[in-house]
C-alpha cells in the first residue's frame, strides 16, 4: 500500500514523464516549455500586469513578416506599418523584385487597432506586430494568430506565436474590464501550446483552452477567420474573430503566392495574365512591375514579362518603358518563343516583337511598316503551330485622312528568323479596305478573313486564302450587312482536344433582325446553314477529322436576346437528328462511337437529372450511371491516351460531390466524395492530371466564394487548396504544374479584385500538414 510520502513521489516522477512525452510529440508541436528568449510578445510594447490600464493608441513601427521572405534577394518584412500618430499611417510594401514596392499614407480607417493593447494591429486582415528596433533577418518566432472576440461589452483576446526552428508554440490571452471609463487589462503568461495545422482548420490547445480556427468559416470582419475558444476551467465558450499571419497567412499556407505582384493583362481589363507552357514546365506571366495600389483606377507603371521555370524568375523588361509597355502577348508551341505586342517608348506606337522566353538576346520587331491595333489584341496576331513566325493585322493611317475615317487594315506574315515581313493581300489592287477578322489555320494551310468595302461600310464579305498569299477566294454567297462576323475555329474532341483546322463558322446577317450560321470545310470547300432563321451559332463539336459528308456534328444555336433555343446532333450524310437539351454538357466518346450529354428532367429540374448516352451506330439513346438522387454537374472528354472520363454528381442530401470514372461502355466507378460547405451547387470546374491520378475540382454554387480542391482519384481523403480570406473570391483559372503534385491557379483570394497566380503542392501526409 502506497504510502502519503510515496503517493506523492510517484507523481512527481509521472509529470516529469508525462512533461517529456509531450515535449517530443512532434505532431502536435507540443511543449511546456516556457518559449520567450525575447519576452516575444511582451517586448513589443507595453507590458500589463493584471488591472494596468492601456490608453487604446498604438504607436510605433509594425512588421508583418513571411517566413523565407526575399525582397530584391534579401531577406525582409513583407510590409511595414509605421504608426506617427492617430492620422499619420506610413505604409511600405515590398515585392520579390522591388523593395518599396509601394510607399504611401494609409487612411486611418483602414487599420485595425486593439482595445487591449498595442502590440498588434492588423491591415487588409493581416496582424502586423510592434518591434523597437527591427531585427536584420526575419526572425523564427513570429505571431501567427491574433483572434478577438467582437461581441459587444466583451474584451479579449488571444495571441499566438509559433518558432519555427524549435517547432514549439505559445499563447497568451488579454482580458479587460471598464469602470468609469478606465480600462483595466489582464495578461496572461505565454503559456505552451499544442499546435496542430490541417487544410481547414488550425488547432491550438493546452491545460487551460482550447482554440480551434475554422478556414472555412468566415467572420464579420473582411479576411478574418472565425475562432471557436473555449475555456478547460469553466466551460465557458467564445466566438473569436481571427486574422493570420506567419507561416498561417492565407497568402503562404497551403498555397503560396507564386507571382507577388498583382497580375495585370491591360488596361481594358485589369485582369491577370499566365500562359503555361505545353510542357507544364514554366509560366510566362504578364504584370506591372510594381503593384497596383488598392483602389487605384490603373497601375502605377507599365507592364513587362515575367518568366518562371524551377523555381527562378526572369524579369523580361526590356519592353516595358513605354505608357503601356507590354500589353498582350502570345506563347509559342515550342515553349520558348514569345510574340508581344508592346509600346516599347513614349509617344509609339504599338508592335509586334519576338522575345525570347529564356530572355537571350535583343527582342525582334517584327511588325514593320504597319502599326498594331490594340482594340481586341487577341484577334489581331496569331502564332503558327510550327513557331516559326507570326501572322497579323495591322493599320495604315493615311496621312491625309480626315477625322473618323477608318484605317487600312491588311494582313502580313512576319518570320522569326528577321526576315522583311510579307504582305498577304494587298490593298492597292482591292477594292476592300478593312480587314475586320480572321483566323488561321497553318495546318491546311488556310487563312480566313472578312472585309469592310471602303465604299460600303456596313458590309462584309469573306475571303479565304493560303497562308502564302495565293489563292484568294470570296464566299458571295456569305457577304452580310448591318452586323459583324464571327470567325471561330471549332474545338473537336477527337482525338485529343485540340483545334480542327478544317472547319470555320460565319455569322451572317441579310437583313437588320435575319441571321444564320454557315459551317464552312475549308477543305472541300462546302458551306453548310447549321442553325436557323433568326438564331446563330454559339458552339460546335465535330465527332471525327474524316470528311464533312460522314461527319455527327453536335450544334448549339442561340436566339438575337443571346438565349439559347435549340441544340441538336445531326449526322452529315443521312440527315439522322437527335434533339438535344439546351443545358448540360456534350461530348464524344475516344471512338467517336457515342455521344454524351446531361438531360434536366422538367418535374425535378433543380434536384434530379440524368446522364445521357446516345449509341450513333444503332441511334439509340439510354441513360448511363443512373443516381437516384442528385444532379449531374460536369463532366470531362476522354483523352487521346485512353483514359475514362470524370464526372461530377451532387449529392443534394447529403450536400457532397461523389467524382465517378465513366467508361465508354457506359459503366461507373466512384472514385471519390467531397463534402462541400454549401447547401446547393449547379456546376462545377474539373481538371485532370496529365497522369490521371488527381483533379482539381472548383463548384459554382449561387453567390458563395470559389474553392478549390485537391481530388486523388485512388480514394484518398480530397483536400482544399486555398482558403481565401476574400469572402467574394472568384477562381479565373487552374492548372497542374509539371505533374499531379502541384498545382497553379489564378484568384483573389486575399482582396477583392486583388488577383494573383497561387502554387500549391500535395503534402506527403495528405490528412494534416504540419
Amino acid at each position: 500500500m502506497l504510502t502519503r510520502k510515496k503517493l506523492f513521489a510517484f507523481m512527481c516522477v509521472s509529470f516529469v514523464c508525462l512533461l517529456v512525452i509531450f515535449q517530443n510529440c512532434s505532431p502536435l508541436n507540443v511543449s511546456f516549455n516556457s518559449l520567450n528568449p525575447e519576452k516575444p510578445l511582451a517586448s513589443l510594447g507595453a507590458e500589463f500586469g493584471n488591472g494596468s490600464g492601456y490608453d487604446g493608441k498604438p504607436e510605433g513601427v509594425y512588421y508583418r513578416y513571411v517566413p523565407d521572405f526575399t525582397c530584391e534577394t534579401q531577406e525582409s518584412p513583407a510590409a511595414v506599418l509605421t504608426i506617427n500618430s492617430e492620422t499619420d499611417i506610413h505604409y511600405r510594401e515590398n515585392s520579390q523584385f522591388k523593395c518599396g514596392a509601394i510607399d504611401g499614407s494609409l487612411a486611418p480607417i483602414l487599420v485595425t487597432r486593439s482595445r487591449l493593447q498595442n502590440e498588434v494591429v492588423s491591415y487588409q486582415a493581416i496582424p502586423f506586430e510592434r518591434k523597437i528596433s527591427p531585427p536584420p533577418t526575419i526572425p523564427d518566432n513570429l505571431l501567427e494568430a491574433w483572434c478577438r472576440d467582437l461581441s459587444q461589452d466583451s474584451l479579449f483576446e488571444v495571441h499566438s506565436r509559433y518558432d519555427r526552428v524549435t517547432q514549439r508554440a505559445v499563447a497568451r490571452t488579454y482580458s479587460g474590464t471598464q469602470q468609469n471609463g478606465i480600462m483595466s487589462v489582464a495578461q496572461s503568461a505565454d503559456n505552451s501550446v499544442a499546435r496542430l495545422v490541417g487544410p481547414t482548420r488550425v488547432l491550438l490547445r493546452n491545460d487551460t483552452f482550447v482554440l480551434s480556427i475554422e478556414r472555412a468559416r468566415f467572420s464579420s470582419v473582411p479576411g478574418e477567420f472565425i475562432g471557436d475558444y473555449q475555456n478547460l476551467s469553466d466551460g465557458r465558450k467564445r466566438e473569436l474573430s481571427c486574422a493570420l499571419g506567419g507561416a498561417l497567412d492565407p497568402r503562404v499556407w497551403p498555397t503560396k503566392v507564386l507571382f507577388d505582384l498583382p497580375p495585370i493583362i491591360h488596361a481594358n481589363s485589369l485582369r491577370p495574365s499566365y500562359k503555361l507552357s505545353p510542357d507544364r514546365e514554366s509560366l510566362t506571366v504578364l504584370s506591372s512591375l510594381m503593384p497596383r495600389i488598392p483602389g487605384a483606377s490603373r497601375p502605377p507603371a507599365p507592364f513587362t514579362l515575367f518568366s518562371w521555370k524551377n523555381g527562378v524568375w526572369l524579369p523580361l523588361s526590356s519592353l516595358s518603358t513605354g505608357s503601356l509597355g507590354v500589353i498582350t502577348f502570345q506563347l509559342a508551341n515550342d515553349s520558348q518563343n514569345l510574340v508581344v505586342l508592346a509600346d516599347p517608348a513614349p509617344h509609339v506606337s504599338e508592335q509586334l516583337f519576338h522575345v525570347a522566353r529564356d530572355g537571350r538576346g535583343s527582342p525582334t520587331l517584327l511588325s514593320s511598316p504597319g502599326v498594331i491595333l490594340a482594340d481586341s489584341p487577341q484577334e489581331d496576331f496569331f502564332v503558327d503551330d510550327r513557331s516559326s513566325s507570326v501572322y497579323y493585322r495591322d493599320s495604315e493611317r493615311d496621312p491625309n485622312a480626315q477625322p473618323g475615317d477608318r484605317p487600312r487594315r491588311t494582313l502580313w506574315r512576319a518570320s522569326f528568323s528577321g526576315e522583311a515581313p510579307i504582305r498577304l493581300f494587298d490593298l492597292s489592287v482591292n477594292d476592300e479596305s478593312y480587314v475586320r477578322t480572321f483566323a488561321v489555320h497553318p495546318n491546311i494551310g488556310k487563312i480566313v478573313f472578312s472585309l469592310i468595302p471602303s465604299t460600303l461600310l456596313n458590309t462584309r464579305s469573306h475571303f479565304t486564302m493560303n497562308v502564302d498569299g495565293t489563292a484568294v477566294t470570296k464566299w458571295p454567297e456569305v457577304t452580310q450587312t448591318n452586323a459583324s462576323p464571327t470567325i471561330d475555329r471549332f474545338s473537336s474532341l477527337y482525338p485529343s482536344g485540340r483545334w480542327t483546322e478544317r472547319f470555320t463558322t460565319w455569322q451572317t446577317t441579310t437583313g437588320e433582325e435575319s441571321q444564320r450560321s454557315t459551317l464552312i470545310d475549308l477543305q472541300t470547300g462546302l458551306g453548310l446553314n447549321v442553325c436557323d432563321q433568326d438564331t446563330n451559332l454559339v458552339g460546335a463539336i465535330v465527332s471525327a477529322p474524316q470528311s464533312i459528308a460522314s461527319d455527327w456534328l453536335a450544334i448549339s444555336c442561340k436566339n438575337l436576346a443571346n438565349t439559347i433555343v435549340s441544340s441538336r446532333l445531326q449526322q452529315m450524310t443521312t440527315g439522322v437528328t437527335f434533339d438535344l437539351p439546351v443545358r448540360g454538357i456534350k461530348f464524344f466518346s475516344q471512338d467517336s462511337l457515342r455521344f454524351w450529354y446531361i438531360q434536366d428532367d422538367a418535374a425535378t429540374l433543380s434536384t434530379r437529372n440524368r446522364l445521357m448516352q446516345i449509341n450513333l451506330e444503332t441511334s439509340v439513346a439510354r441513360e448511363v450511371c443512373p443516381q437516384s438522387e442528385g444532379r449531374w454537374l460536369n463532366a470531362t472528354s476522354p483523352s487521346s491516351q485512353g483514359e475514362p472520363s470524370l464526372g461530377l454528381h451532387w449529392n443534394t442530401t447529403g450536400q457532397s460531390m461523389d467524382v465517378f470514372q465513366i467508361s465508354d461502355d457506359g459503366s461507373c466507378r466512384q472514385v471519390n466524395r467531397v463534402t462541400i460547405p454549401f447547401s446547393y451547387v449547379n456546376f462545377a470546374s474539373v481538371k485532370v492530371s496529365p497522369d490521371f491520378t488527381s483533379a482539381l475540382v472548383s463548384p459554382d454554387a449561387p453567390g458563395s466564394l470559389s474553392i478549390l480542391v485537391f481530388v486523388p482519384l485512388n480514394g484518398t481523403p480530397p483536400l482544399q487548396i486555398n482558403s481565401p480570406r476574400n469572402r467574394a473570391a472568384k477562381l479565373l483559372s487552374m492548372d497542374f504544374l509539371g505533374n499531379a503534385g502541384e498545382v497553379v491557379y489564378l484568384s483573389d483570394d486575399a482582396w477583392p479584385g486583388e488577383y494573383a497566380i497561387y502554387t500549391w503542392k500535395k503534402p506527403t501526409t495528405p490528412e494534416t500538414v504540419q
